[in-house]
């Protein structure tokens, strides 16, 4: 007998049954991919950390990551957050979460950026 869903409808051998469509779990396909991506990324930059420096320093390098990816996994959450500029002005509405993801991927690629900065440096003392 085939597992029934919240909804009534069997789990298995359902084509309408995804978890694109289960509730408060639902996320796009997108989504998806862009969790998976920037936490494969972590692992590299964490991996190629620990083949340089050691355990240590990878787990460092993860602790470092954790906010860009909870800005590309929450940024709903990040967004939401309230908070003072000054004692004069605050922020009244919470920021869209395009530009958490945003910053969010910027972050998780810091190390290109140094890189690139520091191949360019390299090049301007040539």
């Amino acid at each position: 007998m085939a597992r029934k869903d919240t909804r009534g409808r069997e789990a298995e051998g359902d084509p309408a049954w995804s978890f694109d469509q289960q509730g408060d779990y639902a996320i796009s396909r997108t989504q998806r991919i862009e969790r998976i991506a920037a936490i494969a990324i972590t692992l590299l930059w964490a991996g190629l950390v620990f083949r340089s420096s050691g355990f240590g320093d990878a787990l460092r390098s993860v602790a470092f990551y954790l906010i860009p990816l909870a800005c590309i996994w929450r940024p709903d959450l990040l967004g939401g957050i309230g908070m003072r500029v000054s004692p004069f002005t605050a922020i009244d509405g919470p920021t869209p979460e395009r530009v958490v993801r945003i910053c969010g991927w910027l972050w998780l690629f810091f190390p290109v950026w140094i890189y690139l900065a520091a191949k360019l440096f390299m090049q301007s003392l040539e």
